[in-house]
């Protein structure tokens, strides 16, 4: 492109006509110098009015599609109802997996979904029947956890939250590949022992079970998403050990932070399908509301509309929007971690009802939420459950010293009385006559000689 074309197009992006770059230049001319938000406006523009073809040559085949699958999607939903909708959404996205993988699964996707389910079952009851040992003993340690937490009286859900997550970052050694225990079905025991380290897959089942230990009503559970760009978000004041990075951790008090590109297509590719990080949901009781929590950059978020919004700000600029968010991995969450029918089950449950906002859209969603549940409110909820752990610890501390101040006075009085009577004794037997000092001492003779007689009987 010459000099004299690009600057028509800096005169034509200056003067906001999109249309004549578009029109004049093309597709990679309109892309490159055109706002995303004036793209989104400009899509959601052209989804209503059905124009799906402008959206393939102007945005291409990804977002033609993209919008095609959503149309479709609404036409389900107005004539069969929003589960209709919803199963139609994930066989066209299973369909889009087996095209990038090579594999037919246009018709046989429910078998392809299924076979993998009950295959990762299948290696979760083989783990934890191995490690039954060690998760008993796991079990229990989480069990006494959840029973300090409960005596806390802790005020909000806020709390809690934060609670386990912070003190899971006291107790490890750090972020790290765990040395044991990173198998399915028991990744929550490589954060157990002196030099307990773990990733995102480990932090979150671990959160997920003091979480139900705690209150089973949580229903807390894991899930996999995709974080790319847009899922960086600003993250709660908790000290973390980082002893070995990757892209999914998010350096403390990093504005410019921003996601590794991953130089092999095929790990790129398989992280985009089947998610490349792990959070934990779970349910506010007497609610209908679905937070998510993210131990591994301490943050918590909501699940809503498909997909996870984080309360917490993001640190890039990558678009307009304020919050960070991830992309729901559903069918990976079904087929590589929850495992079986009921994993299947509980992972269209959970998108379906994610879709299910009461008419609100997630920008109200997220704002209903923010006062109870967003950065400020983490950081305050910290400030709270660790003076309360100061307090309880200062309360235990000194109930031992009182403890220990009552057992040296018991000892002292003991050791005080014994000495009185001792001088009373030998008191008495300076009094004695020679006779009568025969017999005491023929008496303790005789009770010395009958102790000795029992013994040996």
């Amino acid at each position: 492109m010459d000099n004299k074309s690009k600057n028509e197009i800096k005169r034509l992006k200056k003067e906001k006509q999109y249309e004549v770059i578009f029109q004049k230049y093309g597709r990679d001319a309109y892309l490159s110098n055109v706002s995303r938000k004036y793209q989104r406006e400009d899509l959601k523009k052209l989804s209503k009015e059905g124009k799906y073809l402008d959206i393939y040559h102007r945005y291409g085949s990804l977002e033609y599609r993209k919008y095609l699958i959503k149309a479709k999607a609404n036409e389900i939903k107005e004539a069969q109802g929003l589960g209709k909708a919803i199963l139609y959404k994930t066989r066209a996205k299973l369909r889009d997996i087996g095209v990038k993988f090579g594999l037919f699964v246009s018709l046989g996707a429910p078998v392809f979904t299924v076979s993998m389910a009950m295959g990762t079952e299948d290696l979760i009851n083989e783990n934890r029947k191995l490690y039954e040992k060690e998760i008993e003993a796991n079990d229990l340690e989480i069990a006494e956890y959840a029973k300090e937490v409960n005596e806390m009286h802790l005020e909000n859900h806020t709390q809690v939250i934060m609670k386990v997550m912070d003190d899971m970052w006291e107790r490890i050694e750090g972020y790290g590949t765990p040395r044991t225990y990173d198998e399915v079905g028991v990744l929550e025991l490589a954060l157990t022992g002196e030099d307990a380290r773990g990733v995102c897959r480990h932090m979150a089942t671990d959160n997920e079970k003091r979480i139900n230990a705690i209150n089973p009503k949580y229903n807390a559970r894991t899930i996999a998403v995709y974080m790319g760009e847009d899922g960086i978000s600003r993250v709660a004041n908790i000290d973390r050990n980082i002893i070995e990075n990757n892209n999914t951790v998010v350096e403390d008090e990093k504005e410019e932070s921003k996601i590794s590109e991953v130089n092999d297509q095929v790990s790129n590719l398989a992280s985009k399908v089947f998610g490349n990080h792990m959070v934990t949901l779970l349910d506010i009781p007497d609610t209908d509301i679905t937070l998510v929590m993210d131990p591994t950059n301490p943050s918590i978020g909501v699940y809503v509309d498909g997909k996870i919004v984080m309360l917490n700000p993001k640190t890039s600029e990558s678009n307009d929007k304020k919050y960070a968010e991830m992309n729901a991995y559903e069918i990976a969450t079904a087929t590589t971690v929850r495992g079986g029918i009921d994993g299947i089950i509980s992972s269209i449950k959970d998108l379906y009802e994610s879709y299910d906002t009461k008419g609100k859209s997630i920008d109200e969603v997220v704002k209903e939420l923010i006062d109870d549940f967003g950065l400020d409110a983490q950081n305050e909820a910290l400030k709270v459950v660790r003076e309360k752990k100061r307090e309880l610890s200062a309360k235990e501390k000194g109930r031992e010293m009182a403890l220990e101040i009552i057992h040296e006075d018991n000892m002292k009085r003991e050791a005080e009385e014994k000495e009185i009577q001792d001088a009373f004794e030998n008191r008495i037997k300076v009094n004695l006559t020679n006779e009568q000092k025969a017999i005491l001492n023929s008496k303790e003779g005789i009770d010395v000689k009958n102790k000795d007689d029992e013994i040996e009987r």
